[in-house]
């Protein structure tokens, strides 16, 4: 009998704390069924400040914050540059590197990247092997002298181009 007391209790200061004050912002109900008080509060849709310094009593509800204008949010600034062309086929990224936009370092870069993940997820001996200590600079005069001296095969797409020049100047040796 007196566990059941106290909770009735404790379930009144629960509705006492909630509603004192706090009538606009929130509703409780409390209903006792079967020895059990259960409390149900629904919030009102209004924005309460939880920051409020805690001064007296009447302190402990949470007092009422009229909603405010947010100012538009500012788009984040660009960190690196977009490419300006599509690269799709040789062609397409012999005149990208050819006008020095940065796409087409970043391109093949992105080329070695994919094919370096490939052979190690596909668990496959690699064809090109790059030496320690090659710079994409270098990377870059192999495949724009292979391009040059293979017009043919710059219809291909790009990717193949890339790993057919990088193959061809690295080639992998066991």
């Amino acid at each position: 009998m007196g566990a059941r007391l106290a909770r009735q209790i404790a379930a009144m200061l629960v509705l006492l704390f909630l509603t004192s004050g706090a009538g606009a912002q929130s509703t409780t109900e409390c209903r006792t069924v079967g020895g059990v008080t259960r409390c149900e509060t629904t919030p009102s849709q209004q924005p309460l400040d939880y920051g409020a310094t805690l001064r007296s009593g009447q302190d402990l509800v949470p007092r009422y914050v009229p909603p405010t204008v947010r100012p538009e949010p500012t788009p984040p600034k660009q960190i690196m540059p977009t490419a300006t062309r599509q690269i799709e086929t040789g062609n397409d990224l012999m005149a990208v590197c050819e006008s020095k936009d940065p796409a087409c370092l970043t391109y093949i870069q992105g080329t070695l990247d994919g094919y370096t993940v490939a052979v190690e997820i596909n668990d496959i001996e690699p064809r090109a092997c790059l030496p320690e200590g090659v710079t994409k600079g270098q990377s870059l005069d192999v495949i724009m002298a292979e391009m040059k001296r293979s017009p043919e095969n710059r219809h291909w797409p790009a990717a193949a181009v890339v790993m057919y020049a990088l193959v061809k100047a690295f080639p992998c040796t066991k």
